[in-house]
């Protein structure tokens, strides 16, 4: 592997804070962190816990209040700094009495040098809007708006890519296909530095994880540490009573009835997983879903903030 003398990204010591009336907010509170070339990281944390804000101050749309951030070593002060990462927001806004053809071949022939259609055309098609390049954009629906941006966003062939909620919208064979192209930009080198609110997603994609609760930074995991801490949910539906007993045997294993005569059963590590799986395939039950319970990412967060080393609470 390449090395690179620098991190694509470097927060170092960075804090955001905004005056409110008498009273002044803390968004980011002393946030310090790193994002090597060629990685994907993604970034967690509940509504409110500035991970927005963080993305917007790698753009330079927001300055710190403190602290140094970087890119590929250069400071975001530099606007030469933004030239090597594209931005792909939340809820992308577009000029809607334009086609989709139109937008893009307009915005591809402000960069520098102009990209030519034949590398943006077919981009279409891989996002899946081909049948709808020549309709208005006040046409689209969200999740086509945001696969629209995720194309704008690759005009540029930036090596970092900053993306907000880039599976915002989406319906599933969509974010499925969203998740094979960040593998495709990764394979090519690209830095991916994304926000979502997905534990799912992110333990697929990512690298490691940057967590943010009110505005701190949780310690830094790999995907691989956080995968140890949360249980996973299997939904069955169960083939005869003798089921039930095999599974009060099994250890580690918590199940419990729901509304639809289906179980949920909570395995609380991998081995467990197996056993309980390898159990129901015996006992003929129908798996209907291997998915993270609803909790899981509270679960991390707590986990986390629980060896935090700033107090969370101001008065």
């Amino acid at each position: 592997m390449t090395e690179h003398p620098f991190p694509a990204i470097r927060f170092q010591e960075v804090s955001k804070s905004y005056r409110h009336g008498w009273r002044t907010i803390d968004v980011l509170n002393h946030v310090s962190f790193q994002v090597e070339v060629g990685e994907v990281v993604g970034l967690m944390g509940s509504n409110g816990a500035g991970k927005t804000t963080t993305l917007k101050i790698l753009t330079g749309l927001i300055r710190p209040s403190r602290g140094e951030v970087e890119i590929f070593g250069t400071s975001i002060r530099n606007p030469h700094a933004r030239q090597h990462l594209s931005f792909l927001p939340e809820s992308p806004q577009f000029p809607h009495h334009l086609t989709a053809k139109e937008f893009l071949g307009f915005s591809a022939q402000l960069l520098a040098p102009p990209v030519p259609e034949k590398q943006w055309y077919p981009l279409l098609e891989e996002a899946g809007l081909m049948a709808a390049a020549t309709k208005r954009i006040a046409t689209f629906s969200k999740g086509m708006k945001q696969r629209l941006g995720m194309i704008h966003v690759l005009l540029a062939h930036s090596p970092l890519l900053l993306l907000d909620e880039p599976m915002s919208g989406l319906d599933s064979p969509a974010r499925q296909d969203m998740i094979e192209l960040l593998r495709t930009l990764q394979q090519q080198g690209r830095t991916l530095f994304f926000s979502t609110h997905s534990l799912e997603e992110a333990l697929t994609l990512c690298d490691r994880i940057v967590f943010l609760h009110r505005g701190y930074l949780l310690p830094l995991q790999t995907s691989a540490a956080i995968w140890k801490q949360i249980p996973r949910l299997v939904r069955v539906r169960p083939a005869s009573e003798g089921t039930r007993q095999s599974l009060e045997r099994l250890p580690d294993v918590h199940w419990k009835t729901t509304a639809a005569a289906s179980w949920d059963l909570y395995a609380d590590h991998d081995k467990a997983l197996n056993d309980a799986i390898r159990l129901l395939n015996q006992h003929q039950a129908q798996i209907i879903s291997l998915t993270l319970p609803p909790e899981a990412l509270d679960r991390i967060l707590a986990y986390a903030s629980s060896n935090l080393n700033h107090p969370n609470d101001r008065s």
